[in-house]
């Protein structure tokens, strides 16, 4: 007669020879080497003569390998009861004898995951990407459940602002690179990936989008998907204005008379909207930076080391007034939402728009890729940042109060496995920034255009180096005076300037912070 014995074995990844009869996994990644470390418990009817002779074969992410059983040996009592979750107070010893029949043995869940994210507004698709992906680890993972949370763009922040101050909330939380994350960093609500992950599962993610969130040696976030700012513009649009359709105005003056035809050809040239604040900081990217030199030189305009009324800070705004002057955007711009206007542009009625890469995937979806184009913004500054793409990587955290810290990594690691960065970037169009990722299976050629401004075009975002709360308290409202005729840009340099102010005197701590990241970030 067999004997029903418990068998425990600590390796890599391990999974039960049959999945049925498996009682509890419980995974970690440490530190050295980068593996991941996995006690499995399962019940198995054996002969106990054979328990030698058994072979387990285990699983890793890249091999299989077969690994010796050492003797007899079972498990004590209290590493029983903590794996498997069936074990009652009257059990003990190192061997068990439990008459169930095989494939009746389901656990409980032992890890109990929450993600809270934010993404299907920018990129749609991830929705869809997020719930096969959960749905495949957790069907590879039984004792791990994952809960996922999408999260609206308004309460994103102040969500995890409660949770990290109740200190319980999500297991992995959603936010956008740059000082975005490293305000709660330095609240100690984030705990630093690079202290989960090993270097081989970091390497391969571009340096630049690591940066954003490194601080004193550490990184703290797991960048997901690239998000890069540009112009989109109809093709037919430009046609029917007399302009060339595959070479759109690089300059300023350039631009500008480009809007004067399309807007002769009875188009409004540039479909914008600024009501409630969101997409200010997608437009405002595009000329912020132009007389700098590179994007960290920002911050000192948030510490206060240069004036913002500064014109290396504030000449841009002279820009928008004289673009709303022009009559460069539609006139309700000042009503319609950043959203809502880009329906300007499906519609035909706008011939540009600004937009995130994964917004112009969807457009060359909803109008065919030979009638949609994509241009850098015009340059009119002198620093060596004018006329670039601005780029930023949002990041996906592991919050500092989980108890499930390595099954947190475990599953974001899984995120950026080959197959599921192919398959986000086929659902949604987002382009990872991870060389995981095979840019040879772009969709579109807007998608390959813009990968190739990635390598050469680029700038790392200014939000990435200006405080949150200096855009939507601040520089936004500020911009939404300014395009509504309320303030001249001078005014505008000036508010700004004197917002500033208030706010480094009441946030010294936090000036000091950025103060040091800019220094180490430069």
């Amino acid at each position: 007669m067999p004997s029903w014995k418990t068998i425990s074995r600590r390796a890599t990844s391990m999974r039960a020879p049959d999945p049925a009869l498996e009682q509890s996994v419980r995974c970690s990644r440490s530190t050295r080497g980068g593996r991941s470390r996995c006690r499995i418990s399962w019940i198995e009817a054996t002969p106990s003569s054979d328990l030698d002779h058994y072979r387990l074969h285990t699983r890793t992410r890249m091999s299989y390998k077969e690994i010796e059983p050492v003797g007899d040996g079972g498990v004590t009592r209290r590493e029983f009861l903590a794996r498997s979750g069936r074990a009652t107070a009257g059990l003990a010893g190192l061997s068990l004898v439990i008459p169930l029949t095989p494939g009746s043995v389901r656990a409980a869940p032992e890890v109990h995951l929450t993600v809270w994210w934010w993404g299907e507004q920018e990129a749609p698709g991830l929705q869809q990407w997020v719930r096969e992906t959960v749905h495949r680890y957790k069907a590879a993972h039984p004792g791990v459940e994952i809960a996922t949370v999408l999260q609206a763009t308004e309460s994103l922040y102040p969500s995890f602002a409660s949770a990290g101050q109740a200190r319980q909330g999500p297991d992995i939380q959603y936010m956008w690179g740059g000082v975005s994350t490293m305000q709660f960093v330095w609240r100690g609500y984030v705990h630093p990936i690079s202290d989960l992950l090993s270097k081989d599962d970091l390497e391969p993610v571009f340096p630049d989008s690591l940066r954003e969130t490194a601080f004193r040696g550490k990184v703290y976030g797991l960048p997901w998907y690239a998000l890069p700012f540009l112009l989109v513009y109809s093709k037919p649009a430009f046609v029917q204005a007399g302009l060339d359709p595959d070479h759109p105005p690089r300059t300023w003056d350039a631009f500008l008379s480009a809007a004067d035809r399309l807007r002769a050809a009875g188009f409004v040239p540039w479909g914008y909207g600024v009501k409630g604040l969101s997409g200010i900081g997608n437009f405002s990217s595009l000329f912020i930076l132009q007389e700098l030199d590179d994007s960290t030189d920002i911050l000192k305009a948030a510490t206060g080391e240069v004036p913002f009324i500064d014109p290396l800070y504030s000449s841009w705004l002279h820009r928008v007034e004289e673009m709303v002057r022009k009559g460069v955007f539609n006139r309700d711009v000042s009503s319609l939402e950043y959203y809502q206007a880009q329906n300007l542009f499906l519609a035909g009625e706008a011939a540009m728009a600004v937009a995130g890469q994964t917004k112009v995937s969807y457009f060359s979806k909803m109008l065919g890729e030979e009638n949609v184009g994509v241009m850098l913004p015009p340059r009119f500054g002198k620093g060596r940042l004018a006329g670039r793409m601005p780029n930023t990587a949002q990041q996906l955290l592991v919050t500092s109060w989980s108890d499930y810290k390595e099954e947190a990594a475990d599953l974001l690691c899984y995120f950026h496995t080959p197959e599921r960065l192919d398959r986000m970037h086929v659902l949604s169009g987002a382009i990872p920034p991870d060389r995981r990722f095979d840019r040879s299976r772009l969709v579109w050629p807007q998608d390959r255009t813009i990968a190739a401004w990635m390598g050469s075009e680029s700038m790392t975002n200014y939000q990435n180096y200006w405080p949150p709360q200096m855009d939507r308290e601040n520089l936004f409202p500020t911009v939404q005076s300014l395009f509504a005729g309320a303030l001249s840009a001078d005014r505008a340099a000036e508010q700004v300037d004197e917002f500033l102010n208030r706010w480094r005197d009441s946030n010294v701590d936090t000036v000091e912070e950025l103060a040091t990241w800019a220094s180490e970030a430069r």
